[in-house]
């Protein structure tokens, strides 16, 4: 096994217990030295929720669990913040950042701006660190009112590829989301038992890399940024999209009828309606060159399948991982992106 597959294997026996750790820090009924954050209600309504790089996915996991209690939640993305003022920004800004990267700085300077400011993150407020350090300055911000939701691991660096800290802060927007401790509580037995079983299948049968392609129904799609963007990282592949059971017919199917593709669909055990669209998806792309991969939520409802999912889809990119072997310690492009990555001022 490869050094990156190895550190990736190592790293996903370690999320379980990060959720289970976010799970007691957030219990209402327990007793953490941490603060628990507020869920979000109507009240905070409307709500401007962003985040950059894979934090992204987390992002958009929490405006579609807001949506679809009917909570105005948007979207936005970090370079909407460069700007010196905002015209009409919402009543609240939520903003998801695992190592709180440099541009994650640009929301942070509007936050007077917001009745209510909540930041997800990785990296503990400490007044006694360097004043010029992230630390120390978020410290000075949660003095300002500022809510803090500090999750674990401190530390996921060393590859491209986050595989911990995006599962976790979904984690924590459904907690953010109001979504009640007891309904989480077997996300992590049940993440354990899916990384524990070896791949039904794998993602590339043929030997060699091809074209993914997400498929999902209604407005579950919206939720599945994330999944989308782990294998973008983690494969070095071009991005994969997330199309529509139906909508796959309008463009994408002609894209991609003459090039090898897999095609990996999004089943719900609690969306039987959309059994029929799986069996039309397969009888559509039959030809040997297409490959459909089935990932198949068995377990939680609505858009807490998400999570099983999630592992599921862990467990086919770390036996991709092993297979081929992208460069993620060494990923191309690496120390190039000074210009876009640390382009926010040093101080908040």
């Amino acid at each position: 096994m490869s050094r990156v597959a190895q550190l990736v294997s190592d790293r996903l026996l370690t999320l379980p217990d990060c959720l289970r750790s976010l799970l007691v820090q957030c219990d209402p009924a327990g007793h953490s030295a941490r603060p628990a954050v507020r869920p979000l209600t109507a009240k905070d309504a409307p709500i401007w929720v962003t985040g950059g790089g894979m934090s992204e996915g987390p992002a958009h996991y929490l405006v579609a669990l807001l949506s679809a209690q009917g909570i105005a939640a948007t979207f936005v993305p970090l370079s909407e913040f460069v700007s010196e003022s905002l015209p009409q920004p919402g009543h609240t800004l939520v903003l998801f950042s695992q190592g709180l990267a440099p541009n994650a700085r640009f929301p942070l300077r509007h936050h007077a701006s917001f009745a209510r400011t909540i930041v997800v993150t990785s990296v503990c407020p400490d007044s006694s660190a360097n004043e010029q350090s992230i630390p120390h300055q978020l410290a000075q911000l949660t003095a300002r009112g500022i809510e803090l939701l500090v999750h674990p691991p401190a530390q996921e660096s060393g590859i491209l590829l986050r595989v911990v800290g995006p599962t976790v802060q979904a984690l924590a927007a459904a907690i953010v989301a109001g979504i009640p401790i007891r309904a989480l509580q077997a996300l992590p037995d049940l993440y354990q038992q899916q990384l524990a079983q070896a791949p039904q299948t794998v993602l590339f049968p043929h030997g060699q890399l091809q074209r993914l392609v997400l498929l999902a129904g209604g407005r579950y799609g919206s939720a599945c940024f994330g999944l989308r963007w782990k294998l973008l990282e983690g494969l070095l592949l071009a991005d994969p999209p997330v199309y529509d059971l139906l909508q796959v017919a309008h463009g994408p199917l002609q894209s991609l009828w003459n090039q090898p593709a897999v095609l990996l669909l999004l089943e719900r055990h609690d969306a039987p309606h959309e059994e029929t669209l799986y069996a039309r998806i397969r009888q559509v792309f039959s030809a040997p060159h297409h490959h459909i991969v089935s990932l198949r939520a068995q377990t939680h409802p609505g858009l807490l399948c998400y999570f099983e999912h999630a592992a599921l889809l862990d467990a086919l990119l770390l036996d991709a991982l092993r297979r081929f072997d992208p460069p993620l310690e060494r990923w191309p492009g690496q120390h190039q992106d000074g210009p876009l990555y640390d382009f926010a001022p040093h101080m908040l």
